[in-house]
């Protein structure tokens, strides 16, 4: 995408950066129906509790930690140069 938009790619990092969530028992269930509500909208309103849940119990074994919902979160970083001469 960068290339196709005249950007020459100079170099690229991927990390991991397990974030946090804030405090209590409902902060994973809150952060699914914030930021996955338009997937969410694919369903029945009705079933939303229960898919909810169901992901709950998929991500409980990694993202749980003493008590703590933390998120799987991944950062890429890119520098790319912008050389509007490129071929696109």
């Amino acid at each position: 995408m960068l290339e196709a938009n005249g950007f020459e790619l100079a170099a690229a990092w991927h990390f991991d950066r397990r974030t946090k969530l804030d405090e209590g028992a409902d902060a994973m269930r809150d952060w699914i129906q914030m930021f996955g509500f338009k997937l969410l909208s694919a369903a029945p309103k009705s079933e939303w509790r229960d898919i909810v849940d169901d992901i709950e119990e998929r991500l409980r074994p990694e993202l749980l930690v003493d008590g703590q919902w933390y998120l799987d979160y991944v950062r890429i970083r890119v520098n790319a140069i912008f050389k509007p001469d490129l071929p696109r």
